[in-house]
């Protein structure tokens, strides 16, 4: 999941921790995120940040 900034990817993280506590089998979810401050051109969908 690519988020537009570094404070959303932080609440979105926290958001999905929540949701992934609720699943019976939540090591089956893998979960990625990166936001636009990431790299050096935020609009960059391509750049490495993972």
């Amino acid at each position: 999941m690519w988020l537009p900034s570094a404070r959303r990817e932080v609440n979105a993280r926290r958001a999905m921790t929540e949701a992934l506590r609720g699943l019976d089998r939540p090591a089956l979810v893998p979960v990625a995120t990166s936001s636009g401050e990431a790299a050096a051109d935020p609009l960059d969908m391509a750049a490495p940040r993972w």
